[in-house]
């Protein structure tokens, strides 16, 4: 289990929430693993957060071998995690910062410009850029941005 709590032995916890079938979650995967490289050593707690009543540990740990994915992997089958922090996409990034509160949530960079609509290079790395502020003790410049992807059905399961 993993905690949201505010946390004084690390920077921020970078929670991601995706699901095994996004086609654009799991295209982001080796991106998501480079970054955690990156940046695990400055303090930032990467998690995949998978959601959805449909996971088991079972192909959560074959989801994450299949994509390499090195850091902490968790369900939300209820959704709860992502109801309490507004999340309704995959992938959507929440980071939480030391406090408790929330200094970045949204896309991971600006690829996809909506639902089947990609652009041919990514202008904006805002996932990279939040970390690169928050690593340098500077607020977020941009701290919402809108999310593509999956959609979260945050209808279903217990309120």
């Amino acid at each position: 289990m993993h905690s949201i709590k505010s946390s004084q032995d690390r920077r921020a916890l970078v929670l991601v929430f995706v699901t095994t079938d996004c086609p654009i979650a799991n295209s982001y995967q080796p991106l998501l693993s480079k970054l955690h490289q990156e940046y695990q050593g400055k303090g930032f707690q990467f998690v995949l957060v998978h959601e959805g009543p449909e996971q088991t540990p079972e192909k959560l740990r074959l989801h994450g071998k299949e994509y390499g994915v090195a850091f902490p992997i968790v369900m939300d089958a209820d959704h709860s995690v992502a109801r309490k922090l507004n999340a309704t996409k995959t992938p959507e990034v929440v980071i939480v910062g030391r406090e408790g509160s929330i200094v970045y949530q949204g896309r991971i960079d600006d690829l996809h410009q909506g639902f089947g609509k990609k652009r041919a290079v990514v202008t904006r790395e805002d996932l990279r850029i939040a970390l690169n502020e928050l690593d340098s003790d500077e607020s977020v410049s941009v701290p919402k941005t809108e999310a593509v992807g999956c959609s979260i059905p945050l209808g279903l399961g217990k309120r």
